[in-house]
This record gives C-alpha cells, structure tokens and sequence, in this order.
C-alpha cells in the first residue's frame, strides 16, 4: 500500500504553492496545518487562501517553521528535560558548532539556552527530539490529536536536527504534503552541522532512501507557468546534473522576452523602459540608487521583468560557463549557484545581467537600446 505521505520536488514557477493552497482549501473535514520556512512564503501561502475563499478557514493553520517547532514541539512538555519557566522564545543567532560542543548534552541549560532563557534556533529540534524520546513519544502524539494532516512548504529549507522532526512526523498518524526545489536552496533553517549529506540538493537523497522503506511517496514537475522558455533553459544550465529540462507553459507574450545582457551606462533606460524589478545578491550590492530587493526576499515572489547585479563570482559564470572550481584538490560550486536559479527564475518574460564583457553562455543577447526585443 502506497505511503499516504506525499514529496513533490519542483521547478521553479510550477505551481507547487498554488496547488499546495487548493489541495488544503479542499481538505475538508480535517484539521490542516500549513509550515513553511520564511515569514515571506507564510504570508503569500495565506494571502492566496484570502484570495481564494476570502478568509483563512477554521480547519486551516497557516504558520512558521520555527513557529510550530516552539509551540507544538518545544513547550507542551518542556519539564520532561528542562525544569525552568516556560520557554517564551528562540535565540535565533547562536554560537559556532564548535561552542556547543565544549558542553556536555547533560547540562541542559547551558546546551540549550541562552542565560536569559531563549532557546538557541539550532538546538531547538534536538530538544524536541529528545522531550519526545523521554516522554515516550508524547510531543508527537499530541501534534497528532490536534492535526490530521501537515503540509511544508520549501522543504529543501530542512536541515540538521530538523530532519529528525521530520522523521518523527513521517512515522506518525499524520498524512504529510512536502513540497519543494532542491535548486532553490538558498535558506537553511539551522547552521547544524548534522546530516550535511542532506543538505542542498542532498535533501532528494534523502527522501529516496525514505522512499524505497515505503515511508513517503517521491514525485516531481518539470513545468513552468511562470517562466517563458528562454529562461527555463538558462535556469535549467545551472543544474545539468539533474537532467530535466523545464517546459514552459507560459503561453502569454510581451514586447520584452528573453535573457539580455545590460551595460551599465543603460541601466537608467533600461529601468525606465522595461520597468523591471532589480535584484542584488546583497544589501551591498550598487544598484544605481534603484529600489532592489535581496534575492532571498524575493523567493516566492513572481515579477514580468527582472535585473539581476551580480557580484565577483557570479559575473565570472557569465564570462566562463563555470559552475565549479578546484580549491586544493576538492571540486566545488565557483558561486552560489541555488541563488542565481531563484533570481533568474523570479521572471516571466525577460531576465537581464549588469553585465559589461564577453559572455559565452547560450541564448543570453546584448540588450540594445530603444530595441524591445522579443
């Protein structure tokens, strides 16, 4: 009999949250609860709810990761490990892996608190984790009674102890929807240094080795309502390992289609003749005194027309095609690739480089100015 949870990996623009978000309006009768990483994605899974039905059903919680892992993870039983007052909140910046590991397990609050009583984000699983395993399975229990089933949004977002929750949940009388893009790894939720095989695009190893024990059913889409098919190919380079190609299913057309190339004395007719949302790997990035928003904020988000500034290593990939290098014998990413793929992949017609050199990627043209090219 086919597991009753369910992992669909895929592209970016697929309309993995839109079918998320009717499958949950549809789950009549039962108690849905609804997680993802980012207060970013929480926000646009429940304003599309709000569009849909005009109100966020009773039956529906929509709520943070990190949210559910303090109220319906941490706190309930506490007292099983921790005899101090109710843990109100999270520590989210914690010390280094290194710290944690000068103090034993056993002194629990030092291990997982900070002096004024805030949970550390990284170790806030591993007390769930642990309170479940001395309670006797309690906290699993009870997430069980109050939910029938559990959808997470972004689940290549998981890592470290986190994934341990997630085996807890996978085991439980809860059906489980997870929905997510390996290539869209740009977040983590905890910096553990635990399962680092998972992490990233591990995460699909993940879920195979849970797939073939009859846990979790694994499926995938490769299409794209969002992105026209010039830029799939582009976002589907950054990946070759994975041998999928994106179909478009974009069938609308503006006078501006394509992946260009914008020298950067056109910047200012670029920005006021295609109107594009400008993006930057960072909030150090010049962007000509445009309004630009961080491309980890803009993940989830869909805009006509996107200007990327790319930085050092990232303008290098446009001049040499290179996705890896050689740093003393390992071979690793020559940049953060999985952030690239979520800027490029925002766009439904055109994506375009601050760019001033040779390029030699496929498909990519200089941007002409006073031409709208489609």
């Amino acid at each position: 009999m086919p597991s009753s949870n369910q992992v669909v990996f895929a592209a970016a623009g697929s309309g993995k949250t839109a079918s998320l978000v009717s499958s949950l309006v549809a789950d009549q009768g039962r108690r849905v609860l609804v997680l993802s990483y980012t207060q970013e994605n929480v926000s646009e899974i429940r304003s599309r709810v709000v569009r849909q039905l005009g109100f966020v059903p009773a039956h529906v919680t929509i709520q943070g990761w990190f949210t559910f892992l303090l109220k319906d993870g941490v706190r309930p039983y506490q007292n099983y490990l921790y005899n101090g007052p109710r843990i109100e909140s999270m520590q989210f910046d914690a010390p280094k892996e290194n710290w944690f590991k000068t103090i034993p397990k056993s002194n629990t609050s030092r291990y997982y608190f900070t002096s004024t009583g805030k949970i550390y984000r990284d170790r806030m699983s591993d007390f769930i984790v642990e309170v479940n395993r001395i309670s006797g399975g309690r906290v699993i229990n009870r997430i069980c009674q109050i939910y029938d089933a559990i959808y997470i949004d972004e689940i290549q977002d998981l890592t470290g102890w986190d994934l341990d929750v997630l085996d807890l949940l996978i085991d439980a009388d809860v059906d489980l929807v997870m929905t997510g893009d390996v290539r869209q790894a740009i977040l983590s939720t905890t910096n553990s240094t635990k399962h680092p095989k998972y992490r990233g695009a591990g995460i699909v190893k993940y879920f195979v080795e849970r797939e073939r024990k009859g846990r979790c059913t694994l499926g995938t889409r490769s299409e794209s309502y969002r992105c026209k098919q010039s830029i799939c190919d582009f976002a589907d380079a950054l990946f070759p390992e994975l041998r999928q190609p994106t179909t478009s299913l974009n069938k609308e057309s503006a006078d501006h289609e394509g992946v260009f190339l914008v020298k950067p004395e056109q910047v200012p007719e670029y920005v006021a003749s295609v109107r594009p949302q400008v993006l930057r790997y960072s909030k150090d990035a010049d962007v000509f005194g445009n309004h630009a928003l961080n491309i980890g904020v803009a993940k989830g988000q869909t805009f006509d027309h996107v200007l990327i500034f790319l930085q050092g290593t990232g303008q290098a990939y446009l001049a040499t095609g290179r996705l890896t290098k050689t740093v003393k014998g390992v071979v690793k990413p020559a940049f953060h690739i999985p952030k690239l793929y979520v800027a490029v992949t925002r766009a439904r017609f055109s994506v375009a480089f601050v760019y001033d050199g040779v390029c030699v990627l496929p498909g990519v043209r200089e941007y002409v100015v006073g031409r709208r090219t489609t």
